[in-house]
């Protein structure tokens, strides 16, 4: 039996990990799992302001078009062992990027952990993101 993500989730800034990158303000991520539907719904304060991006896929579905902050971006999702990974692609100026969440439940299911790389032209960028459960 596959994990369940469902819930409510408040990213613990002190415990992530944000490379060179400016950690958010606030995160909060509500998530609504039925395997093999996935739906997730973030509200972030960040350097773009209050915003709120709404994802929703079909685990080993294939890609479908998201909408992220007025931009078009392709979304997969499929499991790997107990981990899901969520890629999201899209295309800056014409140069690919790639973003790939891998979730982790840890802690009997009260913190999600998700080990983040982004493929970027200067090199990958890696995050630690880590979710506690309210």
């Amino acid at each position: 039996m596959k994990p369940d993500f469902s819930g409510t989730w408040i990213l613990n800034t002190g415990a992530s990990e944000f490379g060179f990158l400016k950690p958010p303000a606030r995160r909060e991520d509500v998530v609504v799992h039925q395997e093999p539907s996935l739906q997730v719904t973030t509200l972030q304060k960040d350097t773009n302001g209050d915003n709120m991006v709404t994802r929703a896929v079909t685990i080993g579905g294939g890609d479908v078009t998201i909408d992220v902050l007025g931009r078009p971006r392709q979304l997969s999702g499929f499991w790997d062992g107990d981990d899901l990974l969520l890629v999201t692609r899209w295309d800056v100026g014409g140069n690919p990027r790639e973003l790939t969440d891998c979730w982790t439940l840890q802690d009997g299911g009260a913190r999600l952990v998700i080990q983040r790389t982004q493929a970027m032209n200067g090199g990958p960028v890696r995050q630690r993101l880590v979710m506690q459960r309210t």
